[in-house]
């Protein structure tokens, strides 16, 4: 497992400031949770942990290594995007026990 920080990180696109001073540590063991509506910066900030977006500026520190200064291939981790699809799949049941008929009836 790693330790994750987050050091004044912010992420500016041309003139908007979008992730101000972000100050965020979670040691090996801890589970981090992100919520917020959607624009926040929630996947802003995943995506600049993995290279996938650059910082503006601060510091990301993994396992007590600085890594936002290198490429993504370098920084060994990955995420994947839940998406939204489980929702999806929930709203066509709804519709689906609504109508009285059998979800299994349905094609997806």
């Amino acid at each position: 497992m790693s330790s994750i920080r987050f050091k004044n990180v912010t992420k500016s696109f041309g003139a908007k400031e979008v992730i101000r001073d972000i100050d965020i540590a979670v040691d090996d063991g801890e589970f981090l949770v992100l919520l917020g509506p959607s624009g926040c910066g929630k996947s802003t900030l995943l995506r600049m942990l993995a290279g996938l977006e650059s910082i503006s500026g601060g510091e990301i520190v993994v396992s007590e290594r600085r890594v936002d200064q290198l490429p993504p291939g370098q920084r060994d981790m990955a995420f994947v995007y839940a998406g939204g699809a489980g929702i999806d799949q929930r709203r066509r049941n709804r519709r689906r026990r609504a109508t009285g008929r059998p979800i299994a009836a349905w094609p997806a």
